[in-house]
């Protein structure tokens, strides 16, 4: 079963593009996210939000992906942004200190 890809969800009004893999970003994953979000930023996005509702792991890859997703937008000069981090995932990017290079926001609600 192919795995899933993130959904690029365009907003025309702020121009800004949210990206939702919807799925966790491990070893199994990651080719098919990369390539996904490669396509998001052909479209040239004024900002790019990757929303991480539903994702509950994240591994070396995963994270690998997120940073390079980042550079990308960096040398395009696209403002990126992290949000909904379940608060493991949170916790995973404070370890890394990536909270530093990015911003990075909490799930709103915990159920």
């Amino acid at each position: 079963m192919p795995a899933p890809k993130a959904r690029p969800h365009p907003s025309p009004a702020s121009e800004l593009m949210r990206l939702k893999p919807g799925c966790d970003l491990v070893a199994s994953t990651v080719e098919a996210e990369r390539a996904s979000f490669k396509r998001a930023l052909e479209t040239k996005p004024k900002k790019l939000v990757l929303d991480l509702t539903g994702v509950s792991q994240i591994d070396s890859l995963g994270i690998t992906l997120i940073l390079g997703l980042y550079k990308s937008c960096q040398r395009l000069g696209i403002p990126f942004a992290v949000e909904e981090a379940a608060p493991e995932i949170l916790r995973l990017f404070k370890l890394f200190s990536i909270h530093k290079l990015m911003p990075v926001s909490e799930a709103s609600s915990h159920e």
